[in-house]
């Protein structure tokens, strides 16, 4: 790589992942107040990632552009007033898009230190599915000792980040298969972190439901935003939650 140039995987029109292209750009500037400048050394790949690019997703980012919206890496160069970080510090952060890229700016705020020990690949896929699997069962589900979590999707990235989260003492119930099981129709409570699958399996898994049941929307990864059948939580006197985590965090 030439001095001076940075490279990144450029989403040039909206379209399928393979219509992505990898090229040269100019590196990052020296950050503005407030902002660090991150040479990245690994970027999560999630879900989002694949509805961005194709324009589906509900942020549209101006063409073109670098998907990636978490990385992890070496912090190259810090802005003014920016006191909590210095050039060298290993970090990770999440940017919603643009990681894709060999160097990106971020806000510092939005940046936090590498946990000790913990490699850049795995740092990069770090904060997405846990922080959203995390904030869903303890922030919005605020799950007990004792009750049940039926995990919808549980093989993809938020999903077996749900069925890891420890923290809350819940017992897990897991995958998509589960749903039609008896320990899951006769569950004390019966909470969903993420619908992977859309379609029947929604109201199936609401017909799980016990009486003050909670229902997590955390996403449509299917691709189809399913109709809830409002009368079986009004009979189960259940809660329908949306879960957003970064508007949570």
């Amino acid at each position: 790589m030439a001095e001076g140039d940075g490279k990144a995987v450029l989403c040039e029109k909206f379209g399928p992942i393979d219509s992505l292209r990898y090229r040269t750009v100019a590196r990052c500037p020296p950050p503005t107040p407030g902002h660090v400048v991150i040479s990245v050394r690994a970027c999560g790949v999630n879900f989002p990632d694949v509805l961005m690019v194709q324009g589906k997703y509900q942020v549209r980012p101006q063409l073109p552009f670098a998907a990636g919206g978490e990385v992890s890496g070496i912090i190259r160069d810090v802005g003014e007033g920016v006191t909590h970080f210095k050039k060298g510090d290993a970090v990770i952060g999440f940017c919603g898009y643009g990681g894709f890229a060999t160097e990106i700016t971020m806000k510092a705020t939005a940046v936090a230190p590498l946990p000790p020990g913990m490699p850049f690949a795995d740092a990069a896929g770090f904060l997405v599915t846990y922080m959203t699997s995390y904030y869903a069962l303890k922030s919005r589900a605020q799950l007990a000792p004792g009750e049940t979590v039926l995990v919808l999707g549980a093989a993809g990235g938020c999903g077996m980040a749900a069925v890891q989260v420890r923290q809350v003492q819940i017992e897990v119930d897991a995958p998509v298969s589960a749903v039609t099981t008896a320990a899951a129709r006769t569950s004390q409570r019966l909470t969903w972190p993420r619908n992977a699958v859309g379609g029947t399996v929604t109201e199936e898994s609401l017909r799980c439901l016990s009486r003050y049941g909670r229902h997590l929307v955390v996403g449509f990864a299917a691709g189809d935003i399913p109709r809830i059948p409002t009368n079986l939580l009004l009979l189960r006197q259940a809660s329908l939650m949306g879960v957003r985590a970064k508007s949570g965090a």
